[in-house]
């Protein structure tokens, strides 16, 4: 018996993304084939390809149609959502200005069709990762019981994304008056999803509150691999510091998680909306990529002067000398 694929694909170009249309189509091959055949035969810029969901289960094992799948996931942005389309012959363009809206049309297809989404596998630093615990994390709580800075060398592939998931969770204990606000700094947009994504699979599989922001901007670092990514791919961003201000003074959830996502170099516009407030704990991931002169967009959220945290903990696989 030959498996009928079934692969719902969201991609954009420079101009249709500069005006918020993303294109969502679905292809019974595969994403990445069919988007470079309509790149042959469009007069658009080169296509980015930004998700694609495989619903390939519910056609074999469920007996849905390919058709049906197409027609609840774009009905649910065109009537549902009510998304702009475009009033041409290609009704696939929505005009959606992020990823947020087609996250809401996979969800409403799992939930139309009875599927439930696989429940996160819960990480702890024990088992397999006990290393993580007795290398990384205990050393690393412990020496933040007397200090106020760390910094932690972990070899790549050595699960820092995870370790600060762990970390925003563990230091909790060690500060006073707390405000229940962690900072996570990453360099790149990319690393950003990446790093968010963790934590609201690891909050759900512990059924745990977990409020979040992202403040970002589209400045790039030297090298970066943010090219298929921008800021308003990202849920909840903002840099208006009124918005920040109210995420951190909301005392909506004073128990639950509460944490603020950001680039380097997006640091100056987050360190203007915290003039004057101390978070409880700030976490630099690859902070190599974010050291030298002090008056580097990059560098900002590294100094006190600008950036106050009870706790600060540099973590990367290439250390860096600096003066700070």
């Amino acid at each position: 018996m030959v498996m009928k694929k079934a692969i719902i694909y969201s991609y954009v170009t420079e101009d249709s993304r500069n005006s918020g249309w993303y294109k969502v189509g679905l292809t019974t091959t595969d994403a990445d084939k069919r988007i470079a055949q309509q790149d042959k035969t469009s007069n658009y810029q080169k296509p980015v390809k930004l998700v694609d969901f495989d619903f390939t289960d519910l056609v074999n094992k469920r007996g849905v149609s390919v058709e049906d799948i197409e027609k609840e996931f774009h009905n649910y942005l065109r009537y549902k959502l009510r998304l702009n389309t475009r009033k041409d012959k290609q009704r696939e363009w929505f005009q959606t200005f992020g990823l947020g809206p087609i996250y809401e049309a996979k969800a409403h297809v799992l939930r139309k069709f009875d599927v439930e989404e696989k429940k996160p596998f819960i990480m702890s630093p024990s088992g397999k990762y006990q290393w993580q615990w007795d290398d990384v994390l205990k050393p690393t709580i412990n020496y933040f019981k007397k200090a106020d800075k760390g910094n932690s060398i972990i070899f790549c592939g050595g699960g820092k994304t995870i370790l600060t998931y762990w970390m925003t969770r563990l230091i909790r204990p060690l500060l006073q008056d707390r405000m229940n606000i962690a900072v996570v700094c990453v360099p790149s947009i990319y690393l950003v999803q990446q790093t968010l994504n963790t934590y609201i699979e690891q909050s759900k599989a512990r059924n745990e509150n977990f409020e979040f922001l992202c403040v970002c901007t589209d400045n790039k670092l030297k090298n970066s691999v943010d090219a298929d990514m921008r800021s308003e791919d990202l849920p909840l961003n903002t840099t208006d510091p009124a918005e920040i201000r109210r995420f951190i003074e909301s005392t909506n959830d004073r128990k639950g998680l509460r944490v603020i996502f950001t680039t380097y170099q997006s640091g100056k516009k987050l360190a203007q909306a915290l003039k004057g407030i101390t978070v409880d704990f700030a976490v630099y991931d690859e902070v190599h990529k974010a050291l030298g002169d002090d008056k580097k967009l990059f560098s900002h959220l590294l100094l006190d002067k600008n950036f106050k945290a009870q706790k600060k903990w540099f973590i990367t696989a290439t250390p860096k000398e600096s003066q700070e």
